[in-house]
């Protein structure tokens, strides 16, 4: 590796570019001063023995962002790993893709991670098993109209009407195709 890079200093340079990223990415202690409103010039230091000294409270502000900005370094994920960078910004472009909360039939966060780790193409399962992953849920016709789902007022009545106890004493299920109520053979 020396003798790859003989005249340059790669892990250096690298560090370097890994401390700026992981800086900018961390807070600024200037900007919690600003935001104490402790870095205006002039504003009590020429006022009376008895008045607040503003330069000590920004210093007491500024340590304690440092002592945050120290903590919040140590806390990224990349900070044990020299040779690693990961960027902890929040990304929009990915946060789209992102789940909010675990889809339905998966117990777990960890169920849902391991199927989406699992590979779906034709390499690494069967044929059978191939297209069953990746039919799709609705199989047309080209240029067939798929007319969207309506329930009218007359199967609104009718599923209220199936609901209702007949002289079995069952309950009987309504189904509606289309907006219209189709009926049972019992």
């Amino acid at each position: 590796m020396a003798a790859a890079f003989a005249g340059d200093d790669v892990v250096g340079d690298f560090a370097a570019a890994k401390a700026a990223e992981a800086g900018a990415e961390l807070p600024d202690p200037d900007a919690a001063v600003a935001a104490a409103g402790l870095d205006l010039p002039g504003w009590g230091s020429w006022a009376a023995a008895s008045a607040p000294r503003r330069a000590a409270a920004a210093a007491a502000v500024r340590s304690a962002a440092e002592r945050d900005r120290a903590a919040a370094a140590g806390r990224r994920r990349d900070a044990r790993l020299p040779g690693v960078i990961l960027s902890e910004r929040w990304d929009k472009k990915a946060a789209k893709y992102a789940t909010p909360a675990v889809p339905h039939p998966f117990p777990t966060a960890a169920a849902y991670e391991a199927s989406l780790r699992a590979p779906l193409g034709r390499d690494f399962n069967t044929d059978a098993a191939f297209r069953d992953a990746t039919r799709p849920a609705l199989i047309t016709a080209p240029g067939a109209i798929i007319r969207p789902v309506r329930f009218s007022a007359g199967a609104a009545k009718a599923a209220r009407e199936a609901a209702r106890l007949d002289n079995g004493g069952r309950k009987r299920t309504a189904v509606v195709s289309a907006g219209v109520p189709k009926r049972t053979k019992r």
